[in-house]
């Protein structure tokens, strides 16, 4: 059985493993019922995974772990963007040797070729859609403009609809 002595950080082995489960589902009952096991009641290992889980050195720790987390994969607009223009503007003579014919090993290619690589097909590299990227980094830029003009002439009546799809916003 894990200790229930409080070691360093002021948890205890088992109060860790506790954590450790409740950040893989983010649910403390099921987290409490695997770490604490006994024949409890589900209504009894609730309230004891309530309990549990609002510990201040507890719900700190949790805390912190989900902040060091978030900061490690956080994904920024700078770093969409650098993708997508990596997948916008490779260069195709960057996969090929000097001949021309024959692909270069992944490690001599440099990294933005590298990086625009989504897969493989048998040896063959499958690459970013150049033009889906170059459209998404036009959005971005709003280079292009969702402008439509209806006229309702030739209708039997004098209408004029402007749409700027730019200026309609969700309520």
């Amino acid at each position: 059985m894990a200790s229930r002595k409080p070691v360093e950080g002021g948890l205890s082995e088992i109060e860790r493993m506790f954590v450790t489960e409740y950040r893989k589902c983010r649910n403390a009952t099921h987290a409490y019922g695997l770490v604490y096991v006994n024949s409890q009641t589900h209504i009894a290992k609730r309230t004891s995974a309530y309990r549990l889980i609002n510990k201040p050195h507890i719900r700190d720790y949790i805390n912190r772990l989900d902040k060091a987390d978030a900061d490690a994969s956080e994904v920024t607009a700078s770093k969409i963007i650098q993708g997508l223009a990596r997948g916008a503007f490779w260069d195709a003579k960057n996969l090929f040797e000097d001949d021309g014919i024959n692909y270069k090993k992944i490690k001599d290619m440099d990294i933005a070729t590298r990086m625009a690589i989504t897969g493989f097909h048998g040896s063959r590299p499958i690459m970013m859609d150049k033009n889906k990227c170059l459209e998404l980094l036009g959005k971005i830029q709003a280079l292009f403009t969702d402008r439509h003009q209806l006229d309702g002439s030739g209708m039997g009546n004098d209408i004029k609809i402007n749409i700027d799809f730019r200026k309609v916003e969700d309520k």
